[in-house]
């Protein structure tokens, strides 16, 4: 059964006869042309479909209310416009979880954020993070399914809950560090102006990380979570040696 997240229809069929679903948005679908509403839309569709259809419980993949928390300084609508479908479930009576992904380990391979090799075959890597900004790692392949099992094994303790899903906060000169002791391969970090960076939701996107961190400063206790039956996750350096990534020579 395949949806298409613009199509109600679609994800009525697609949600009919389950008994739990698992929501999620994509912004940078290049179908929504970075449509700032793209969250909202697809979300309360998904929402009302999953509604109609009689799913008994939803786990909704979302992100801070960013607009919110800070009072309208800064403007990233993939993270405000999914928080408000948080609201929006919550006003239609959908029983519900919501789930934080962490900064994905895997960022280091895509949207050029990761390290590129210059002339002299050095490794560098070009952001506008402070040093002491710590970001929330998870190796979302490996782990992240980990947490959506643990909510559906008993759906009625996290009705409600947030949960925030990573395995340790690291800052970028820590994860430079893990590259450089997997690989052997040191990674040079080059501070950049906030400003240099494209696109504008980007950009902001880095300003909330520097003045609030990427979940406003919430953290998880993964021992309580799991309880003794905790599995093992993976920080950046374990999604290293998972993957077996290496920056191309």
């Amino acid at each position: 059964m395949t949806a298409n997240n613009n199509d109600y229809k679609s994800l009525l069929a697609a949600f009919t006869g389950a008994t739990y679903a698992f929501l999620f948005t994509n912004f940078w679908d290049p179908a929504e042309k970075l449509d700032p509403l793209t969250d909202l839309r697809q979300g309360k569709l998904q929402a009302d479909a999953a509604k109609e259809a009689g799913v008994k419980f939803v786990i909704w993949s979302s992100l801070p209310g960013v607009e919110g928390k800070s009072k309208g300084a800064i403007d990233v609508p993939f993270f405000s416009n999914k928080a408000k479908v948080d609201k929006y479930l919550e006003s239609i009576r959908q029983d519900h979880a919501v789930i934080y992904a962490g900064w994905y380990a895997s960022n280091w391979d895509r949207w050029g954020i990761g390290p590129t090799r210059q002339k002299d075959g050095s490794l560098s890597v070009q952001l506008p993070f402070r040093a002491d900004v710590a970001l929330p790692v998870i190796d979302t392949e490996a782990d992240f399914g980990k947490y959506v099992v643990k909510i559906l094994e008993n759906p009625k303790e996290y009705s409600g809950k947030c949960i925030l899903a990573f395995a340790e906060y690291q800052t970028y000169y820590q994860i430079a560090k893990d590259y450089a002791r997997v690989t052997g391969e040191p990674v040079k970090i080059v501070q950049v102006p906030l400003d240099s960076v494209t696109p504008k939701e980007v950009r902001e996107m880095y300003r909330w990380f520097n003045d609030y961190g990427c979940f406003n400063g919430e953290h998880i206790d993964n021992d309580a979570f799991f309880g003794r039956d905790k599995p093992k996750l993976n920080n950046f350096c374990g999604w290293l040696e998972r993957t077996g990534f290496r920056v191309p020579k």
